[in-house]
């Protein structure tokens, strides 16, 4: 991928739009080559990374801090794409095809975005908060495929395809019934991407928005326009940007702010800042919470299952007699949470009991985030390795806390959290011996805070480890435990906490550290 380009992903082929409609929806087509330009040809697809252009697609050209993409619109071309999008002062270059030429490629993009979405018309869900975001939309993929498996999904309302007229229905990309967010596709490129994966069978999409800056919300709730908008929860994430969690409540409240009359709205009842955020939305709301807060949806952990998950009871005005339970496989009380969060939002998208407790029970846990397996040593390696923040952070120390066999925990460095981030990493140290942990390695100089204040409440110093990188903590760790115990891994992205994973995997997680030995 050249530098700075934006990787589109697998998948994002939907709608086949005749290049007359795209044309219509975002400005005019100046002809570059002396090519004639076919206006009924389908657009098969849509990418902002010109390696992946194939023959039919439409480049859109995305400018970053970094990177133009204006810079490979020819490579775009050489590669089979039909089109580019591309600003006004856009230079023509040897190579090119059609160009469609916009003000904004970016703004552009996201109105592409939001004309399909309104030509498929289904039930978009929209989910954000700053912990639990990733594995509520997983929860309700799952949900939501069982609903789909027995035909009982219903679009938002009728689709408005015929009004096109110029739409392809009897290939073999109709789209899928269910569409949920590819991998942490949720920004200003990964919204966009996901909607353009509409076909004319997409009944319900349910799509993650992320954002470390006020606004971001409100401009990608405006894109996907939700029938169901839920904020998770409220952690110590980007205070960097945001400052403190009040801002951060009110970056995530944008979703509120942005839904339309019609629309539901789901509130984490046990989050008073959400609350807050909420209170100026004038439609429907469901509020989720644990057993007793009075919610509309209840949940409690009725039964520990170990490295099986958890049996979960729900409750609540909306259930009346019922009080389902389920088996979930995932782990520690914060996913508890998140699955009264799910149930709560499917109902709310018009999803029954059965189907819930049937994709709840389906439901798997997710890569990286807090995903049990037993390594050929026989220690179970706990990889929460997608990211991380104080909240995140302390959830899986509580878990693995639980635990009754010996455990340790591989830490690396928690990123934008500003002037408080030291702060944060020595209560996590804290924490890492409250809840028992009997080794602790810690990768980076913020996590070394942690270590040293782990050392300072008690933990033994030849207990605590400090490094630079994950491989080298890995390898002392797994020196450190036997056959039987458990080990959290957890950084955020940028520390490649995966590598410390991999070690557990290899033949070689007996290693130099193995003796004890470490760096600082």
């Amino acid at each position: 991928m050249a530098a700075g380009e934006l990787k589109s992903g697998p998948g994002f082929r939907g709608l086949k739009l005749e290049l007359a409609v795209v044309a219509g929806f975002l400005g005019t087509v100046a002809e570059c080559t002396d090519l004639s330009i076919n206006w009924e040809a389908k657009v098969l697809g849509v990418t902002t990374d010109s390696r992946r252009a194939g023959p039919g697609e439409l480049f859109v050209a995305l400018k970053g801090e970094k990177f133009d993409g204006h810079d490979f619109v020819g490579r775009a071309f050489e590669a089979g794409a039909m089109a580019a999008v591309v600003a006004e002062g856009f230079q023509v270059k040897p190579k090119c095809g059609p160009l469609i030429r916009v003000k904004d490629t970016q703004v552009a993009f996201g109105n592409l975005a939001r004309q399909v979405r309104r030509l498929v018309n289904p039930k978009v869900v929209a989910v954000t908060g700053s912990v639990g975001k990733t594995t509520v939309k997983d929860l309700l993929s799952s949900i939501f495929e069982q609903a789909s498996g027995k035909g009982e999904l219903k679009p938002s309302g009728q689709t408005n395809l015929t009004d096109c007229g110029r739409l392809d229905q009897a290939d073999d990309s109709n789209g899928p019934k269910v569409l949920s967010s590819y991998g942490n596709f949720n920004n200003h490129v990964g919204l966009p991407l996901t909607l353009l994966a509409m076909g004319p069978q997409t009944k319900l999409a349910v799509v993650e928005l992320g954002a470390n800056h006020h606004g971001e919300i409100a401009d990608l709730t405006s894109i996907c326009e939700p029938d169901v908008g839920i904020v998770t929860a409220i952690g110590e994430a980007h205070l960097e940007f945001f400052g403190d969690l009040e801002k951060v409540a009110q970056a995530k409240g944008e979703l509120y702010r942005g839904l339309k009359p019609s629309a539901a709205a789901v509130v984490n009842i046990e989050e008073p800042l959400l609350k807050n955020q909420a209170e100026g939305f004038g439609g429907r709301k469901i509020f989720f919470g644990s057993r007793g807060t009075g919610a509309d949806v209840e949940v409690e952990k009725i039964k520990d299952l170990g490295f099986g998950g958890q049996r979960l009871a729900f409750s609540g005005a909306l259930l009346g007699q019922r009080a389902p339970t389920v088996d979930l496989a995932l782990f520690g009380d914060h996913n508890t949470l998140n699955a009264a969060a799910a149930a709560a939002t499917a109902l709310a998208a018009g999803i029954n009991w059965e189907d819930i407790v049937g994709g709840l029970a389906k439901a798997k846990p997710a890569p990286g985030r807090i995903n049990p397996a037993i390594s050929p040593s026989g220690i179970w390696v706990l990889d929460d390795t997608y990211n991380a923040n104080p909240t995140s952070t302390a959830a899986g120390l509580k878990f693995i806390g639980q635990l009754e066999s010996a455990k340790g925990a591989v830490l690396g460095d928690m990123m934008e959290l500003g002037d408080q981030a030291e702060q944060f990493h020595c209560e996590i140290g804290e924490l890492a011996f409250n809840n028992g942990l009997d080794r602790l390695a810690v990768v980076g100089p913020l996590a070394r805070l942690a270590g040293e204040a782990a050392q300072k409440a008690g933990m033994p110093g030849q207990r605590v480890a400090f490094f630079d990188d994950p491989h080298s903590a890995a390898l002392w760790m797994a020196g450190q435990l036997g056959a039987g115990s458990a080990v959290l891994i957890k950084g955020s992205r940028a520390m490649a906490m995966e590598q410390a994973v991999a070690v557990f995997f290899s033949n070689q997680n007996l290693g130099p550290w193995a003796d004890g030995q470490r760096n600082g």
